[in-house]
């Protein structure tokens, strides 16, 4: 996307090449997919490990071409017409077509660009890959308002939401963001920094064991994995980026349990945490196991008896109820 532009403006200034619509709903269409790959560079980068793309993503490039498709055979959403004449330096010839297209652009780069802040805030807290999370964070957050802001002074213009008096001004401030967008990468290169060090499938699984711990406690401390009750050590390899014998392996080094007990025992420390609170003013003491993860109540008991001693119900009415009398 970097090239695609000034390799736009060599081909319409120095060859005065006529750009037909196939042509340009292409360079839209390798805007969007950019947005795609930004994506995924970045949840790779949080992550640690190559990370797939999203089935959201898919979906939100999917009805793009879908829609842009659409246009060819008349089908338009909106029936607007922009006065403009000219995208950037694309002389706009069917100004119908145009409208269409850039609105199904704009609502798919809006989705995808949505999904890059939200894919982000979810995984950099337990990110053990970016250091600098702050200056991470920043570049990040401050792409998405750029990102806004060149999107909302592109709709200003091409759906003529404004007096045509402030298209010249319009105009310049979409030039300078499309710079803005390539300085942006280019003095703030964080968003690909981290991609060299993942790159290599031998590198994929290339962590201390202190590291891999690190990981693995974040997911269960933080994201709270262990309340989902089908958790698996599969689902947990898909979700840390770490090969199940790792898993296996960290936990048993770290604290000596095997990985149900690891996963039971993250489940029995939330009981606890529930007992803690009013939960029990109302609700029944039965109700702590399937709250806190376990598929029935007869395996909560187990497991809280094996690792307490006791069963939940001696541990509450002498170890939490009483004291709090």
């Amino acid at each position: 996307m970097l090239i695609f532009y000034p390799i736009t403006r060599i081909l319409l200034i120095d060859f005065n090449l006529d750009i037909e619509n196939i042509f340009f709903d292409f360079g839209l269409v390798v805007h969007v997919a950019s947005l795609l790959l930004i994506i995924l560079h970045v949840e790779s980068s949080v992550k640690g490990y190559r990370a797939t793309i999203l089935p959201y993503s898919l979906l939100i490039l999917l009805a793009f071409f879908f829609f842009t498709i659409l246009q060819y055979f008349e089908l338009h959403l909106i029936s607007f017409q922009t006065r403009q004449l000219r995208f950037y330096d694309v002389k706009i010839k069917d100004p119908l077509h145009f409208s269409n297209v850039l609105l199904v652009k704009q609502i798919a780069s809006l989705l995808l660009s949505l999904l890059l802040v939200y894919t982000y805030s979810k995984n950099i807290k337990t990110s053990t890959t970016i250091k600098k999370k702050t200056a991470y964070s920043t570049w990040i957050y401050g792409y998405f308002v750029m990102f806004s802001l060149s999107a909302l002074s592109t709709s200003l213009l091409y759906y003529d939401l404004l007096d045509p008096s402030y298209d010249e001004l319009l105009i310049k401030i979409n030039q300078v963001f499309i710079v803005m967008n390539v300085i942006y990468f280019v003095l703030f290169p964080s968003i690909i920094y981290y991609v060299p060090l993942i790159k290599k499938s031998d590198l994929f699984y290339a962590e201390t064991e202190s590291l891999t711990f690190t990981r693995l406690n974040s997911l269960f401390e933080e994201q709270e994995v262990f309340l989902e009750t089908d958790l698996s050590l599969r689902s947990v390899s898909l979700k840390s980026g770490l090969k199940e014998n790792a898993i296996r392996s960290t936990i048993k080094n770290n604290t000596g349990l095997n990985f149900n007990d690891f996963v039971n025992k993250h489940r029995i420390e939330y009981s606890i945490a529930l007992m803690k609170t009013d939960f029990l003013q109302r609700n029944l003491i039965t109700s702590l196991g399937l709250k806190s993860g376990f598929k029935s109540n007869q395996t909560y008991y187990r497991s809280f008896k094996k690792l307490m001693n006791e069963t939940p119900a001696v541990y509450y009415k002498t170890d939490v109820k009483d004291k709090k009398e």
